[in-house]
């Protein structure tokens, strides 16, 4: 099968374009393809993949081969989808997979996207549920959690076999964009009450307010964005994986919470439905409904090593278990194969209720970057 993937912006330490190269590279069936986008921040060397700045660059792309059809990665805007429906004068079906939760704006899903997109896959239950998508037909959308691959699960394996743990100190950790760094994180971490402990958090850029406010606070520590296989090893220094999210942030199901259990971490978790979907509570991590929750779970897995240690072991057996790649890719095959087969293009109604809302806030957001002077490349192209 020969497909053209879709993606805003690549970058190595995107989770998305994570994702869509494990998928690429993992699956059988794709026997060629290409990846294009606006702008390619790094990239791994063995990927094939272009930049496209206008419409009739996506044109030459779309007819330079026989594409049996369009794989569309939804994260931030949607000029791309535009100009790929405009230019598909082949009919070639185009399957949307949504990567962030669709009602946060800048997420939106557009109309055009919805009504052009052969099928739409979700990769958790809370965008697929949610209340603002009510009117998309249930037979053109679908559920489809992204999954670890073979060579993850034995590369984890390693490093948590070739790590010695410091028992004299507690590492409290997380990773994640600046963004879904809640402003009280601090305050909550003081509350924990641990002798010798650290907070380490991963992933967040230099000139931060959070670096620039703790900056002479020897128990936390701040780490930059790195590559996959750095993070994983400075993720297997932590004790316990404290992640508390902002409860209006945008996060998904959450790859960087998966990282951290498939390394055996016992993970304590406050904050949007998504990540939620990870856990069995109390068995493999702590869902917490409450700031108070997230402090008294953090203080009794600070002082019992045996409960961190059978949570943890948990936490993988259950990745390795509901998540894996192989169930992605088969169930992304026989929805290839379906849309490939079924020509017919849905004609479902969109609301002009929802329509007048995508537009009335797409416009705000383009005002506040314009009076900002920060493009929405420039503000959304890294980190997610």
């Amino acid at each position: 099968m020969n497909v053209l993937f879709i993606i805003q912006n690549y970058s190595t330490y995107d989770g998305s374009s994570l994702v869509l190269y494990e998928y690429i590279k993992n699956n059988p069936l794709i026997q060629s393809y290409k990846i294009i986008c606006r702008k390619i921040l790094s990239k791994q060397e063995d990927l094939v993949i272009e930049e496209v700045s206008n419409k009739n660059k996506l044109k030459k792309v779309l007819n330079e081969k026989n594409y049996d059809l369009v794989h569309y990665f939804k994260t931030l805007g949607y000029e791309l989808f535009n100009w790929a429906f405009t230019n598909n004068n082949k009919n070639l079906p185009i399957i949307t997979t949504v990567c962030q939760r669709p009602s946060k704006i800048g997420m939106l899903l557009s109309p055009n996207e919805i009504k052009y997109s052969r099928h739409i896959i979700f990769i958790d239950k809370s965008s697929y549920q949610d209340p603002l998508y009510y009117f998309i037909p249930k037979d053109i959308k679908s559920v489809i959690y992204f999954g670890r691959n073979e060579e993850n699960i034995k590369t984890t394996q390693r490093i948590i076999e070739e790590y010695t743990p410091d028992n004299d100190t507690i590492i409290f950790g997380r990773g994640s964009s600046l963004n879904k760094c809640p402003l009280d994180l601090i305050d909550i971490f003081d509350q924990i009450q641990i002798k010798n402990k650290k907070l380490i958090i991963a992933g967040i850029n230099k000139g931060s307010w959070i670096e620039k406010k703790y900056w002479n606070r020897e128990d936390i520590i701040i780490y930059p964005p790195s590559d996959y296989i750095s993070w994983l090893k400075l993720c297997n220094t932590f004790d316990i994986f404290l992640y508390y999210l902002p409860l209006d942030t945008h996060s998904s199901i959450d790859g960087t919470l998966g990282d951290a259990m498939i390394l055996e971490k016992p993970c304590i978790y406050y904050g949007p439905g998504a990540p939620k979907e990870r856990f069995t509570n109390g068995e493999d991590g702590f869902i917490c409904e409450t700031k108070d929750d997230l402090i008294k779970w953090a203080n009794i897995l600070g002082k019992d090593q045996e409960l961190r240690k059978n949570i943890g072991k948990n936490a993988r057996k259950s990745i390795i278990r509901n998540f894996p790649l192989k169930k992605t890719i088969d169930s992304y095959n026989q929805l290839y194969s379906r849309v490939i087969k079924d020509n017919e293009i849905s004609t479902h109604h969109i609301p002009l209720s929802f329509i007048l809302y995508f537009y009335r806030h797409s416009i705000r957001q383009f005002l506040r970057y314009v009076i900002s002077g920060t493009t929405l490349e420039r503000k959304f192209s890294v980190y997610k």
